[in-house]
């Protein structure tokens, strides 16, 4: 079992994954190799995604309620007065001010996504890459993992290089194109 070193939490994603998850969507009662399928590499990108989603979740529960105690009520007593709903409530004031607070911190969590070395290479080491030289890719790489495996395992300094500034490029630019577009840090 690939999780048995992690103790409790492995055995809460292990009973998650063999019990809890395919009896929810009815996957039958057999059990899904989720980290060993060779012919499917999709089961371990899904368990990826359920780990960071659940690592992630407190961040985003504590910073979504910090912002939303934060408004002010005066404007929604001011939105009932004026006969506005439920939906344009959230339409016009709630979604607009959280955005405002919280876009710069989206996409930081976006860039810290993207170099998200940690989940995959400490619960896949990047996965099986189909038997081909590792200089290749694994099902479950993402670049900074791949980065490591080329500059650690196989001694491509110049590949892991390009790489690096690949990354840098990449995340640089959707990060200044996402705060070009927020206002957080436009003046008034």
């Amino acid at each position: 079992k690939i999780l048995e070193n992690w103790g409790m939490l492995g055995r809460g994603i292990e009973e998650f994954l063999a019990g809890s998850l395919p009896k929810l969507f009815y996957l039958g009662n057999e059990n899904i190799q989720w980290f060993t399928n060779p012919h499917n590499p999709w089961f371990v990108r899904i368990v990826l995604i359920i780990v960071n989603i659940w690592l992630g979740f407190p961040y985003f529960m504590a910073l979504m309620t910090g912002i939303m105690v934060g408004i002010d009520k005066t404007l929604y007593e001011a939105a009932d007065i004026d006969g506005a709903n439920k939906s344009q409530k959230f339409k016009l004031i709630t979604f607009p001010l959280v955005m405002y607070s919280a876009a710069p911190l989206l996409v930081m969590t976006f860039s810290g996504n993207f170099n998200n070395f940690g989940v995959i290479y400490f619960i896949t080491q990047g996965g099986a890459n189909n038997g081909y030289n590792t200089a290749f890719a694994g099902d479950t790489d993402i670049l900074i993992s791949w980065m490591y495996t080329l500059t650690v395992n196989e001694k491509y300094y110049n590949m892991a290089s390009v790489f690096s500034i690949l990354i840098f490029f990449i995340v640089g630019s959707i990060a200044a194109w996402n705060y070009s577009r927020t206002r957080a840090f436009k003046e008034d």
